[in-house]
């Protein structure tokens, strides 16, 4: 299945993105809107790229009009998303980002008609236990309690949820590549607009970063950008409700290269590695490995 392969190389380059975040956001950026609207200029780079080689396409204006909307409503989600981030730990709101492939699943049966069979229906489920428990650094009773952050966490996955499928009911008529390009777009008209809200910050950003900053800012953003582009592709070739539940594995790809950086690297970033840790990640592979299977069979 190529959109299976897609699917896992998007949040493996995503996994390395929010890795590199990290270290330029504990190290380097203060503000980390800088990195958003920065990373519009690569988008906006790469729209174009694509409107010049294949032009500006045949889409009536109003698919074009939703299309730079999907764009736009995935990079403002960032906005809600911080600010849960201000009211609780990361590790506390993570795993209930996991509402994101139950909302795409729910909006892509009811306005695309896709189903899942039996199968796949138990695919969807052990990836999205095996993405919860990934996002999840320990479990207790606590974590369930109503917090002040999850009205903010379930308005950025309806951010989140309804671009992928509204991606997915425009790719299926027109393809991927002019699809793929007005997305671009309105993700980079997004990005500037998060720019123009924290313009004072960002300009003071610019001026502050050093040449090795600007070029890890730079590989970040490229790297972050074909995430997109193979995310946006499995969609266009699978069903957006599996392919939304792949997602739910950047939490593991983040867990890899940390702990790959851990014992090699310590100094720039040292990853929990006790016995709990690993117990809790072992199991949350072999979850999603179980309905990677599933998928296959």
């Amino acid at each position: 299945m190529p959109w299976l392969v897609f699917a896992l190389v998007s949040p493996a380059l995503f996994g390395a993105s929010t890795i590199i975040d990290k270290f330029l956001i504990d190290k380097r950026v203060k503000d980390p809107v800088f990195l958003t609207a920065f990373g519009g200029f690569i988008v906006l780079a790469g729209a174009a790229a694509i409107f010049t080689v294949r032009g500006f396409g045949t889409l009536p204006g109003g698919q074009i009009a939703v299309l730079i909307a999907i764009g736009i409503m995935d990079e403002i989600a960032l906005v809600p998303y911080y600010k849960a981030l201000s009211y609780d730990d990361a590790s506390r709101i993570m795993p209930f980002f996991q509402l994101v492939p139950v909302i795409v699943l729910a909006f892509s049966y009811l306005f695309l008609h896709e189903a899942l069979d039996l199968r796949q229906i138990a695919a969807f489920i052990l990836i999205l236990a095996g993405s919860f428990l990934l996002a999840v650094e320990r479990i207790d009773a606590g974590m369930f309690r109503p917090r002040r952050s999850l009205s903010w966490v379930a308005l950025t996955s309806v951010l989140w949820a309804v671009p992928a499928v509204l991606f997915k009911s425009v790719a299926m008529d027109r393809g991927f590549w002019d699809t793929a390009a007005y997305t671009l777009l309105g993700i980079a008209t997004g990005a500037f607009i998060l720019f123009a809200a924290s313009y004072r910050r960002s300009v003071a950003q610019f001026g502050a970063l050093r040449a090795g900053t600007w070029a890890m800012v730079g590989a970040n953003e490229v790297v972050y950008f074909l995430g997109q582009i193979f995310w946006f592709y499995a969609i266009a070739l699978g069903p957006v409700s599996l392919v939304s539940a792949m997602g739910g594995l950047i939490p593991l790809f983040v867990f890899l290269y940390g702990t790959a950086i851990s014992l090699w690297l310590p100094k720039i970033l040292r990853e929990d590695l006790s016995r709990n840790t690993l117990f809790l990640k072992i199991a949350s592979l072999a979850l999603v490995l179980g309905g990677i299977w599933f998928i296959n069979r």
